[in-house]
């Protein structure tokens, strides 16, 4: 057994490499899941913390942002996987709902422009 953490095995503070990471779990539980919509939320998620979503501020607060919400997106696709290891399946309308929930679970702390 390695003496690794999770957290040294992406780079935490890099989005692309946790979206990888993220899609690489999903891929290998579900083969013919399609990553589109959550890429897509993804995208769209990272630009709201990052001020480039039209009438928002972007994230002000220390530890809820972008790399939280993403750090808990991935958190719940290695659940997500591990439970498909162990025989537990999930609908991918589910998936892709809870995933997207994951990314915007702080996303009320974003103010708005005025």
């Amino acid at each position: 057994m390695s003496n690794n953490q999770l957290s040294t095995l992406i780079q935490s503070y890099a989005p692309t490499a946790i979206w990888e990471e993220i899609d690489l779990l999903l891929s290998m539980a579900y083969p013919a899941f399609d990553s589109g919509r959550l890429y897509h939320a993804y995208t769209l998620t990272a630009r709201l913390y990052n001020g480039r979503y039209p009438g928002y501020r972007s994230c002000n607060t220390r530890y809820h942002d972008f790399t939280h919400a993403s750090e808990t997106c991935l958190a719940l696709a290695r659940i997500i996987h591990g439970a498909k290891v162990v025989g537990r399946t999930f609908d991918h309308q589910d998936i892709t709902v809870n995933l997207i929930a994951a990314l915007l679970h702080d996303a009320g702390f974003i103010q708005k422009a005025d």
